[in-house]
């Protein structure tokens, strides 16, 4: 059974493996937060940071983002990687999986010399700008209502939720931007196949799946 601080360990290890396959430039420290039962696994969250202050899938909301320093992971492109969960004792009872594509074609080769926001600045000026949509992935059970599933997917804008059939694992998180979003890399960085798919348990209700959803074979049941 997966706990807090076992979580927080295959986070650092994951972050870790992305570093050494040149998959991501940068990386944050992963953080224990609460007390008692309740803890959060994130990066460090700036208490002047308010989530969702931006509207989602905006230039503004990317760049946010990477000035408050809100990522685990930032990839090689420049765009970011957002892993978070919230344990209550010994169980996951939310987490936020999101990847936030870079809105412009970064010159990579400048970040050896400067700050990622810099370049960015610097790159917005170059009008090469990419329409690539974030993607999210949230575990919510404390929130479920019509329309608004246990698991579910965001991407296009905040109210577009796609039912999941079940939470998400962080390699399995990383895999799936991976093999969808940089095919080149996927094919040729062998670390990010052996990554481990780990099923959650199914949340997903019968009702659930009669609209379109995405449903993982072999769910734990």
């Amino acid at each position: 059974m997966q706990t807090a601080a076992s979580m927080r360990n295959t986070i650092e290890n994951l972050l870790d493996t992305l570093l050494s396959a040149d998959f991501a430039i940068l990386r944050q420290p992963v953080l224990s937060q609460g007390s008692g039962n309740k803890r959060k696994i994130t990066w460090p969250i700036s208490p002047s940071v308010s989530a969702g202050s931006t509207e989602f899938g905006t230039i503004e909301e990317y760049q946010e983002q990477l000035n408050s320093s809100s990522y685990s992971a930032i990839l090689l492109d420049g765009s970011i990687l957002q892993i978070q969960y919230e344990f209550k004792r010994k169980k996951i009872v939310s987490h936020r999986l999101a990847f936030y594509p870079c809105p412009f074609r970064l010159e990579v080769s400048l970040l050896d010399e400067y700050q990622i926001r810099d370049v960015f600045e610097a790159s917005r000026d170059l009008d090469l700008l990419w329409l690539r949509t974030p993607v999210r992935f949230d575990y919510a059970p404390h929130d479920t209502k019509e329309d608004h599933s246990a698991s579910h997917l965001h991407f296009n804008h905040e109210e577009c939720r796609i039912a999941v059939s079940a939470p998400l694992a962080p390699a399995e998180f990383v895999r799936f931007v991976a093999k969808n979003f940089y095919p080149n890399e996927w094919r040729k960085i062998q670390t990010l196949k052996d990554l481990p798919v780990t099923r959650g348990k199914r949340s997903i209700q019968q009702n659930e799946q009669i609209e379109w959803h995405l449903n993982r074979c072999n769910d734990n049941t």
